[in-house]
């Protein structure tokens, strides 16, 4: 099922649309609705200004989100991602924990989408070196600490 999303453009802004047969999201519409798809969770909100463009903007619709949800210390399928800098605490990007799905050994893994990049699925240790100067922080659904 991972594959639908593999093949996803990215889009700045976009929710899944299909458009000349490509379907497009961009970081926050990608890990909101795989996290659904492959590990049953709530649907999260979609609020306007999420956009790459707009680090203002796009850091509170994440602060928003993350009222909503828990921090976890360990990362565990299913569980968001956010990147952010560290000086500002702006968030930049986001993506979605997923266990080992082409079974390589490496541990868990990001589903992420970039501009010029598309989507991609890499091991959640090589992630962690690509934003070692950045602070990752891990959400997930407060009814699933318990």
């Amino acid at each position: 099922m991972i594959e639908r999303y593999l093949t996803a453009v990215y889009k700045d802004g976009a929710r899944g649309e299909v458009v000349d047969g490509q379907v497009l999201y961009d970081c926050w519409g990608l890990a909101r609705a795989a996290r659904v798809d492959l590990y049953g969770r709530k649907l999260l909100s979609s609020r306007a200004g999420e956009y790459q463009h707009d680090p203002e903007g796009f850091t509170a619709r994440y602060r928003e989100q993350i009222a909503e949800m828990i921090e976890i210390p360990e990362p565990v399928p299913g569980c968001v991602v956010a990147v952010l800098r560290r000086r500002s605490g702006h968030c930049t990007h986001v993506g979605l924990v997923v266990h080992d799905i082409n079974r390589t050994g490496l541990g868990l893994h990001v589903l992420e989408i970039n501009p010029g990049q598309n989507a991609r699925l890499i091991p959640l240790y090589r992630f962690r070196e690509i934003y070692k100067l950045r602070v990752l922080k891990f959400y997930d659904d407060p009814d699933l600490s318990e």
